[in-house]
């Protein structure tokens, strides 16, 4: 009979899987529920949510997420941020899917005032980082010195003896640790957070070069571990900072800072996923800072990465193949199409001085906020000086009828719902939604952009 019911719990325990959980308890919270948010790259959503028990504990159920990680908690926001607007706490946790978790913190001071109770992950990580801490102020503040402290000084010696004895320590210190939680996710985190070592009292300018040289030493751009964190993105970013120059003007400094994309995304050309990463991450940095010539740079050596299934690859090339053909003064293709109503249209037969061709779709978040926006200049305008033709990329014609309405769209809508692979679309090499062009009576195109702020000059 024990060996029956034996033999059946371990065949329940096998097939449900064990069942991990995470558990937070914060002093004085202040919601209801707290979340759950993945990484990838640059991008975070919430993948789940937790809500204050009896106990005053928010548990998660980690079945429900889907990979191990560098995950964060987004906590809400203490009496100091409720009152004057700040933002809110959140903690990082790694999550592997092999141990419990369970913390107690306070949202005034989530890592100071941190302790892991249950994760060997986490317990290591976080004994890092307040170590990593002490270490990096105390080696911030001896690199200060030598401006009150100058190299004649009998004061200077001891100050660069301090320096180079804690630095030193400290890399070995770390790599010992690395080496000895290597089984460990956060070995990975620690290694690729890790800054590189900086010889004493280096001139501004000489230390800007030795970043640039050394940036990258400590860690390594070919394990994909780190994809599902923040930590490569904050990364790069910080490596492109090291490029910029006020002196330059946008466009050199788009250059400038395409130079630095180049060499980021060179390290990690012998892992393909990585250079994908990499690849896609830039991109969409670049895009945030309206910075197309580096996309274009990017686009021309790098679009060719990956396969036949990597559609950011084939945005690229559409990018940089209508980059080339639609530029600003060239002739933009004929537009004709049929409207929402099932009318046939033809721009040819069009009287305006200029057209707005804007390609959305009720589906695309920016698209929602733009598309109300032209509305509005389009009917404050005195006299005609620009008409609008609406290309929607909508599948759903009763979703697409149902914003027009809400909106009371008043211009030229076509539909025909084919998406992305359209005529129009494919004619325009559109890879994302909005995208703006306007257009003379010739069909020259005068200004393009991907908000309205970049053809605001035609329209205002």
């Amino acid at each position: 009979m024990n060996k029956t019911f034996l033999a059946i719990a371990s065949i329940l325990w096998f097939t449900t899987g064990y069942s991990q959980t995470l558990s937070v308890h914060l002093s004085a919270p202040s919601q209801p529920v707290i979340y759950l948010m993945d990484h990838y790259g640059e991008r975070t959503k919430v993948v789940d949510s937790a809500s204050l028990n009896n106990q005053g504990n928010y548990i998660f159920q980690l079945q429900k997420v889907k990979k191990p990680g560098l995950y964060t908690l987004k906590l809400g926001k203490d009496i100091k941020a409720q009152f004057y607007g700040g933002e809110e706490s959140e903690l990082d946790v790694i999550i592997s899917g092999k141990e419990n978790i369970r913390l107690s913190t306070s949202l005034s001071a989530t890592i100071d005032s941190l302790v892991v109770l249950e994760s060997k992950e986490n317990v290591s990580y976080y004994d890092f980082q307040k170590r990593d801490k002490y270490i990096s102020n105390q080696l911030g503040v001896l690199n200060e010195l030598p401006n009150y402290f100058p190299s004649g000084d009998p004061f200077f010696s001891s100050i660069k003896k301090r320096y180079d004895v804690l630095q030193k320590s400290y890399h070995l210190e770390t790599n010992k640790w690395i080496a000895s939680h290597q089984d460990l996710l956060a070995s990975h985190y620690v290694r690729a957070n890790r800054f590189p070592e900086m010889p004493f009292n280096l001139p501004i300018n000489n230390r800007l070069q030795y970043m640039k040289q050394h940036w990258f030493d400590e860690v390594d751009l070919t394990d994909t571990a780190l994809i599902s964190t923040n930590i490569l993105t904050k990364k790069a970013w910080g490596y492109i900072q090291l490029y910029r120059d006020q002196s330059l003007s946008k466009s050199q400094q788009e250059m400038k800072f395409a130079e630095a994309a180049d060499s980021i995304i060179h390290y990690c050309l012998s892992n393909e996923q990585m250079a994908l990463f990499m690849r896609n991450q830039l991109v969409k940095l670049f895009e945030m800072l309206n910075m197309d010539q580096a996309i274009n740079q990017i686009a021309e050596r790098y679009a060719s990465i990956g396969t036949c299934t990597d559609h950011e690859g084939d945005a690229l090339k559409k990018r940089l193949e209508g980059s080339k053909k639609l530029s600003i003064g060239s002739i933009a293709p004929e537009i004709k199409g049929t409207t929402v109503d099932g009318k046939v249209y033809d721009h040819s037969l069009s009287n305006s001085d200029n057209t707005v061709l804007v390609f959305w779709a009720s589906w695309c978040p920016h698209c929602i906020n733009e598309i109300p926006e032209l509305k509005a200049k389009f009917e404050r305008q005195t006299g005609k000086k620009f008409d609008v033709v609406a290309v929607s990329l909508d599948t759903n014609i009763i979703a697409l009828k149902q914003f027009m309405q809400q909106n009371s769209i008043p211009f030229t809508v076509l539909y025909d719902g084919k998406t992305w692979f359209g005529p129009l679309p494919n004619a325009y090499y559109i890879y994302a939604t909005p995208m703006f062009y306007v257009l003379d009576k010739k069909r020259k195109i005068v200004a393009k952009g991907g908000t309205l702020e970049e053809i605001q000059d035609w329209i205002n």
